[in-house]
This record gives C-alpha cells, structure tokens and sequence, in this order.
C-alpha cells in the first residue's frame, strides 16, 4: 500500500489537514467522535506523520548531531548510551558520525550536520584539528556546538574537557 499524506486524508474525509493534525494530537477543540472516525481511516491507510514537514513548520528537527574521532573508542559506547538515553527523554534523536581521526571528514560531518538541520552538535575533535575555524560557519544556522573531550587553544565555544 502506497504512503497516504494529510492532504489525502484529509480529502478522504471531508476535512481540512488541521483538522486531521489536531484530531491525531487529542486537541479538545475536535469532537471525540471526529477523533475515532480520523483514527481508524489514519490506521486503516496506515498513516506516518511526516516529521520532516512538521520540523520544517516549528523550525526544530528533535535531532543532535554527535561527531566522533572515532566510533571504536573505548569510551564511545558510553558517551552514544548517555547522550542518546538523555536526549530521548526528551524526544530528540541522535545523529552519531565518525571522523576517522581525519579533519576533512570532520568538515564533512559539520556539512552533514548543517543538511540534516541538526538543533545542536556535540563534537569532540580529531587529532589532525589543530583549529576550530570550520565550526564558526554553524553561527550563521544558528547552530549551538559544544566540544568536548579535546579542544584546541582558539576556542569560543563551550566546552567539556
């Protein structure tokens, strides 16, 4: 069975898409009747909000990028576990990329990051990043970074070592 989108279910039912977002929230503003009868066509047409456009309208992806030197640390598993079990608590996800200790992957990784439309990144350096001038285009996205782990001299950003 294909993909349905709002606006199909919407038709579907004579609705306009709000009506059919607020009814799949639980808005008190739709009857309880209206709720049922949207909830059983959106699961029998197996409906997926698309998360990409609802980000797109609130300007937040519920995504944090994580980069890495390296994924076969020791200590990574445990840092991937902590991050990723406080960020889900509050319903934002992880984006976890390696670097391969080499710094034009890391610019990559800033590049991927920035595409994905991440809320913030958390990067712990390579040992090839002698500078942190490749993070400043993340000012012009607005784009919180804290560095953690190393960190080079010219740091102005926040910073756990």
């Amino acid at each position: 069975m294909q993909k349905i989108t709002i606006k199909e279910l919407a038709k579907l039912l004579d609705v306009n898409p709000s009506t059919i977002s607020r009814a799949l929230h639980d808005h008190p503003d739709i009857s309880q009747v209206l709720k049922e009868r949207i909830k059983k066509i959106a699961k029998d047409f197996n409906f997926v909000p698309n998360h990409a456009a609802v980000n797109l309208r609130n300007k937040k992806s519920k995504l944090i990028g994580l980069i890495l030197p390296e994924i076969s640390m020791l200590f990574v598993p445990s840092i991937i576990e902590g991050v990723s079990n406080y960020l889900n608590k509050r319903n934002y996800n992880l984006l976890v990329l390696s670097s391969y200790e080499n710094y034009e992957k890391e610019i990559e990784n800033i590049d991927v990051c920035i595409k994905s439309n991440v809320d913030g990144i958390l990067i712990s350096l390579t040992n090839q990043t002698k500078n942190v001038d490749h993070l400043d285009r993340l000012n012009e996205f607005e784009i919180p970074v804290v560095i953690f782990d190393k960190t080079v001299e010219q740091v102005q950003f926040n910073e756990v070592k």
